[in-house]
């Protein structure tokens, strides 16, 4: 005959009304019930499809460690809730715009303006060269937020909504030849006609290899940039760009002065985005 004890403890393993099992507390900070295995499983497929911007069903499988039927059945769920798209001529699947609704609270441009000011000012004062941090918008990598205004060269300090191309830019360059292989075939299709795709591609394997991106040097004005990606999960934040006078120094010489405290800086920002970001 089971006693009282054992009683209250039956009913405390499982909850009438959700089914789940409430956690012991831990501390102040403790759980009432055990975390929602499809919530999270389906929170984890939504960020890799978000990451990889264009992903087919094994894209997913790789990114998550999901089984192949249960990332079908959670991509189903989130394209019939409205939250990703697919490109029935691909087989792919894309965030929907139903996902902004998720990031309305979240101002990402301030928080990178807020981390990286001092951090700027900071790079300045080591390399003595002007330095950029810009994002990917749309088709183009657009600027948002440099420490031209400290630096006693004249180079466009006017540079609120400046942007760049992705092929000929050099933070453009960087973006595309770190970002995930979905989302850099679709940016590459978007801006490159096919004919110079081999071109681009073989420029880009140059980039990976030395380290840092360099912008073109036929694009009007001529000036000199180099820039490398800041890497976080599954995908590139921004990029960091150093900019200067192409009669100054060679490229070759502004990046053995330079690169080092901007991968410095890029792993200081990844490492603040994954302290904020993803406890």
């Amino acid at each position: 005959m089971a006693t009282s004890g054992s009683r209250n403890r039956k009913r405390q393993a499982v909850d009438t009304n959700t089914g789940l099992a409430p956690v012991r507390p831990r501390g102040a900070d403790h759980r009432l019930f055990n975390p929602v295995r499809a919530c999270t499983r389906g929170l984890a497929v939504l960020e890799a499809i978000n990451a990889l911007r264009a992903a087919g069903i094994m894209d997913i499988v790789k990114a998550t460690h999901l089984p192949r039927t249960t990332v079908i059945r959670l991509v189903e769920t989130l394209q019939d809730e409205g939250y990703i798209l697919k490109d029935h001529a691909t087989a792919t699947f894309e965030p929907a715009p139903r996902v902004i609704r998720l990031s309305q609270g979240l101002n990402l441009d301030a928080w990178l303006v807020t981390v990286t000011t001092p951090k700027l000012k900071q790079l300045l004062d080591t390399i003595g060269w002007p330095s950029d941090i810009t994002v990917l918008q749309g088709d183009r990598m657009a600027l948002r937020n440099s420490n031209r205004g400290y630096s006693p060269l004249n180079i466009d300090r006017h540079y609120a909504g400046m942007t760049s191309a992705l092929v000929t830019g050099a933070s453009g360059r960087a973006y595309l030849a770190w970002c995930p292989e979905p989302e850099r075939a679709k940016l590459i299709s978007m801006t490159t006609k096919y004919a110079d795709r081999a071109a681009l591609t073989r420029e880009l394997e140059k980039t990976r290899e030395r380290g840092y991106s360099i912008r073109s040097p036929d694009i009007e004005p001529r000036i000199g940039a180099i820039a490398i990606p800041v890497l976080v999960p599954d995908f590139v934040l921004c990029c960091i760009t150093c900019v200067f006078p192409p009669e100054a120094m060679s490229t070759r010489q502004i990046a053995a002065r330079s690169l080092r405290p901007m991968q410095s800086l890029a792993a200081e920002i990844a490492e603040e985005y994954k302290r904020t970001f993803c406890p």
